[in-house]
């Protein structure tokens, strides 16, 4: 692969190169520096490489430390005569060494294949003669047997010959959808222009005039990714421990420059550029007769909404992903540079580490489910709110699937799943589903309603299970709701607001543990039942 990085020639213009990019949902805010020396009192920087899609009104230029940029202009930079053509050469001659060194990875993999036929040919040939020597009742079990190992250990290193192969494959596929992305940047004409920004500076006294250049770009994203490890201080399946949470990012653009060794930023916020504040709509009156009165008659139109500008045409390019930040935009800060390619593949940035206390019970959803889940409760130890995204769960060293992780605030409760317990399972059964109609002198009538969940445990150890149900909550003062407290099981933790049940129950090693539930819905006479 070193032999194709060095024909790669991106679109920074070597007297600018790129600071600092925030991503945000849909879009970047990208920072260039340059520097020039003071003559005079004055300079005059030239900030070059920027995409010739860039939004011009998105231009803003600043000077750092007592100078001050006192205007700026722009204007599209032709590639140089003979320029565009060589940058075109140089990356087919790039896809080139690309294919050929596929073409020989192809090759090994399929040399290694036909050797790897040729052993179980060898072995389908082998094992009617081993029958029939046994048959004969003079085996060579030794010789058999250092036969079969010999066979089995080139089989096996073969294999893993393969395998070793599919890494690097992957790696020179990924490089040529690159390079064939980026050789369709500059088209079958070989144009590439760029923009370039020159800004006065009026130097303050300084002898060197540093400015930076920002400006937004679309097509580039990112959402986040969570690592969540519990790491228990003891064995068993359940107990606490202590929960790691590697907070990550994936990031992808395709913006026409690549972010070389920048600093890089990660946004919830959501501009909307080139909105602009509404007006309030025009109220106009008006009079007509009615018999001898006047009627005052009011007519207001509709209000409008403004649609936010969509901001220039950014071709094909990374999906924008919705960030739920729960309302309150914040940022995170990737800790030192790291590059981001133009390349519209995913790129996996982790930005933090944080840890914290964290218990694994059994809880177990009848409603839901039949199944035992291990269930991971910690509060958020970050001091920023984890957004919605994806979390990779892990126990200790073993992997044990994705969850999805919604918005949670800092120092809010959590609870992910780490899979299901096969050893316990629950049955959930309706035993009385009745409508008792009002008599004649009642006033009103009776929805009982009568479960019973059966907790089985076919583990060598007693296991406290946690089981959760709801009941209905009533909105209307008519309709009441009451918990039958003398039927049903001892120990419930009942929140009246929400409707929520909850039982500790202590299930015996291959047996099984019984909860009963029974509520009443009374009702007005008067009500239908739907």
């Amino acid at each position: 692969m070193s032999s194709v990085f060095p024909l790669l020639l991106l679109l920074a213009a070597p007297d600018s190169r790129i600071d600092k990019v925030t991503v945000l949902a849909d879009r970047a805010e990208v920072v260039r520096v340059n520097s020039a020396a003071c003559a005079a009192g004055k300079a005059e920087v030239v900030v070059g490489g920027l995409p010739s899609t860039v939004d011009e009104r998105t231009i803003q230029a600043t000077a750092q430390g007592a100078a001050r940029a006192i205007g700026s202009t722009s204007r599209i930079v032709p590639p140089a005569a003979g320029e565009a053509s060589s940058r075109r050469k140089a990356l087919e001659l790039a896809m080139v060494a690309v294919q050929d060194k596929l073409r020989t990875l192809e090759d090994k993999r399929r040399t290694l294949g036909e050797e790897v036929a040729q052993l179980a040919a060898y072995a389908r040939y082998t094992d009617p003669l081993m029958r029939e020597e046994m048959r004969t009742g003079k085996p060579s079990p030794e010789a058999w047997k250092k036969t079969l190992d010999t066979l089995g250990s080139r089989q096996l290193e073969l294999e893993k010959q393969q395998l070793a192969l599919d890494p690097e494959r992957r790696t020179l596929e990924r490089e040529l959808a690159r390079l064939q992305l980026r050789l369709g940047m500059v088209g079958d004409d070989g144009d590439e222009s760029t923009r370039e920004v020159t800004v006065a500076v009026d130097c303050a006294g300084e002898s060197t005039a540093r400015v930076g250049v920002s400006y937004v770009v679309p097509s580039a994203t990112w959402h986040p990714e969570y690592e969540i490890r519990f790491v228990p201080e003891r064995a068993g399946k359940t107990g606490k421990g202590t929960v790691e949470i590697t907070v990550a990012a994936v990031v992808s653009q395709s913006t026409g420059e690549d972010w070389t060794e920048a600093s890089i930023v990660l946004s919830t916020s959501k501009p909307r550029l080139g909105a602009e504040a509404p007006l309030p709509a025009r109220i106009t009156v008006d009079g007509q007769e009615a018999s001898d009165d006047k009627v005052l008659v009011q007519g207001v139109e509709d209000r409008s909404s403004l649609a936010a500008s969509s901001g220039p045409a950014s071709g094909a390019g990374p999906s924008r992903v919705d960030l739920d930040d729960g309302g309150r935009a914040f940022t995170l800060t990737f800790p030192g540079r790291a590059t981001v390619l133009s390349d519209g593949r995913p790129y996996w940035m982790p930005v933090d580490e944080v840890k914290g206390r964290a218990e694994v019970r059994l809880v177990t959803i009848p409603k839901l489910s039949p199944h035992v889940f291990q269930a991971l409760s910690f509060e958020n130890p970050a001091r920023y709110p984890l957004i919605a995204g994806r979390a990779r769960m892990h126990r200790g060293p073993s992997y044990v699937g994705d969850v999805a992780l919604d918005h949670t605030a800092s120092g809010a409760p959590v609870e992910l799943s780490l899979g299901i317990e096969g050893e316990l399972r629950v049955d959930r059964k309706d035993m009385k589903d009745l409508d008792r109609s009002p008599g004649f002198l009642e006033r009103s009538r009776e929805l009982e309603r009568e479960l019973v969940f059966v907790l089985g445990n076919q583990s060598l150890s007693a296991e406290s299970v946690v089981l959760r149900e709801n009941i209905p909550v009533s909105k209307d003062a008519e309709l009441k709701v009451e918990l039958d407290t003398k039927k049903s099981t001892a120990g419930l933790r009942h929140d009246v607001t929400r409707g929520f049940l909850e039982w500790t129950v202590d299930v015996p090693k291959g047996g099984e543990k019984k909860v009963n539930l029974r509520y009443v819905v009374r009702l007005p006479k008067s009500w239908k039942v739907q």
